[in-house]
């Protein structure tokens, strides 16, 4: 995992510089250049690798500290990208309709109640959702 964001570094800089028809035709072709150099072989599936760790700290001490790890592949139910983001959006639709975030854009939801049930909804759909033990 180490490395990703230095490896890609060049495209970010360069998609963060697009705007106007330009940008979207410069975009598209970068787009076309990505696909036709790492697109999947035939009969190839996707993969999708999450690791994730937070830790709050109050007064130099940590107060909360969790970490998960996600590693799907494609199955019956579809790819791995498509069942993962799919669904998220779903779940964060259901809670914007229902009132339980506010619509918009934001980083993600703060209420621990929600996650949980998003996490359960993945566990229960047979994602590879695990908690990490982790040592403060």
């Amino acid at each position: 995992l180490n490395g990703w964001s230095e490896a890609w570094a060049d495209i970010f800089n360069e998609i963060e510089t697009l705007s106007g028809e330009a940008g979207n035709a410069r975009l598209e072709e970068l787009s076309q250049e990505l696909w036709s150099r790492h697109a999947y072989d035939e009969g190839e599936s996707d993969r999708v690798v999450l690791c994730v760790e937070l830790e709050a700290k109050r007064d130099g001490k940590a107060v909360w500290h969790q970490g998960y790890s996600l590693d799907a592949r494609a199955n019956d139910k579809g790819s791995a990208m498509g069942r993962l983001v799919s669904n998220t959006v779903s779940l964060a639709v259901e809670a914007v309709a229902a009132g339980r975030i506010a619509p918009g854009v934001s980083a993600a939801p703060d209420s621990a109640e929600l996650i949980d049930e998003w996490f359960e909804f993945f566990i229960t759909e047979g994602e590879p959702l695990k908690r990490l033990e982790l040592v403060s």
